[in-house]
């Protein structure tokens, strides 16, 4: 939906994402170039992947005029107001078939109790999803339930209960750090000392002296190669002499399959609405979020690809290498 406000951008889009902002902090985003706040109800809830089963309506609120609503940042609010229990019917349901496996159904139950005094409204989702890329998917279930009661003509409570579960393998949006181009090129070549005692050469580079483009190291990952001796790297592109090849694609998650996260949530709300006259409202309001959220990511801040570059032929005191020269992150 943000893809259509203008000067809005998220940053798990822009070219300085290192996919923080979505594994860890769901997804940031810039208004006019400065950070924006997320929030639902007017309470912060930037904890939990969003969903549209239960939104009836979105406000966005730029610069300064965010702080009128209480929860705010430089560049501003989106705030997405939940559905409520109305004083008429409403029977929804629905079910949706996408690519990539994708299922899902949702359901939108209103009913009135008691004619203009009492109203409850069910909103629940399910859905089963893969995507493009490796081990990529995710699996939620969520149920929202809303109650209204008029107490009288200018004095409404309201009252929601949410509860959901959310598993999902997320990749980011890069394949990481290139650290085999260069040793393709340079002939894919093996190290020459046995790597069977790796203590007192731990962190050490080896520079074969070919234009200063390959290099070795045997630090705690095993003897391995990269592409420039200190904090120099390159990012996996499609100039990659592993895309080129084919080796490599895009649908690759480096994370793996294990690079599950798992969200329990539970979140609860009272609003007190007083009307005061004809034109003056008032409104108090209370909100409780509860998230257990657990976590894999076997990446951390980056990807590394590497090659294996140990001379399989080496048998002093050490095994045989069958995986000399496999790529590995």
């Amino acid at each position: 939906m943000l893809a259509y406000s203008n000067n809005t951008v998220r940053l798990d889009e822009t070219e300085l994402a290192n996919g923080n902002q979505v594994l860890e902090f769901e997804f940031q985003f810039n208004i006019r170039g400065l950070p924006a706040t997320r929030s639902r109800n007017y309470f912060t809830f930037d904890t939990v992947s969003m969903d549209n089963f239960n939104v009836e309506r979105v406000d966005e609120s730029r610069g300064p005029n965010s702080i009128l609503f209480g929860v705010g940042s430089a560049g501003g609010v989106v705030n997405t107001s939940t559905k409520q229990a109305r004083f008429s019917d409403i029977n929804e349901v629905q079910v949706m078939f996408g690519t990539n496996s994708q299922l899902r159904g949702s359901f939108d139950f209103n009913r009135v109790l008691i004619e203009d005094k009492l109203a409850i409204r069910v909103n629940a989702v399910w859905e089963n999803e893969d995507t493009w890329r490796q081990w990529e998917f995710k699996d939620q279930q969520r149920i929202h339930l809303a109650a209204t009661w008029k107490i009288s003509d200018s004095t409404i409570l309201r009252a929601e209960l949410e509860d959901g579960t959310i598993d999902d393998n997320l990749a980011r949006s890069y394949l990481g750090n290139d650290y085999t181009s260069y040793w393709i090129d340079d002939g894919s070549p093996t190290r020459p000392e046995s790597t069977a005692s790796q203590g007192q050469r731990n962190n050490v580079w080896i520079n074969r002296g070919q234009d200063n483009a390959t290099f070795f190291s045997g630090d705690f990952v095993g003897p391995h190669h990269t592409n420039r001796n200190g904090g120099q790297v390159e990012l996996i592109s499609d100039e990659s002499r592993l895309m080129q090849d084919g080796v490599l694609a895009w649908e690759v998650n480096p994370g793996g399959p294990d690079n599950i996260r798992e969200t329990n949530y539970t979140t609860w709300s009272l609003f007190l609405e007083q009307r005061i006259g004809d034109n003056f409202n008032i409104e108090a309001a209370f909100n409780r979020l509860e998230n257990d959220f657990l976590q894999y990511d076997s990446g951390g801040n980056s990807y590394n690809l590497r090659g294996d570059v140990t001379d399989p032929g080496l048998v002093d005191q050490s095994p045989a290498n069958d995986r000399s020269g496999q790529y590995f992150y």
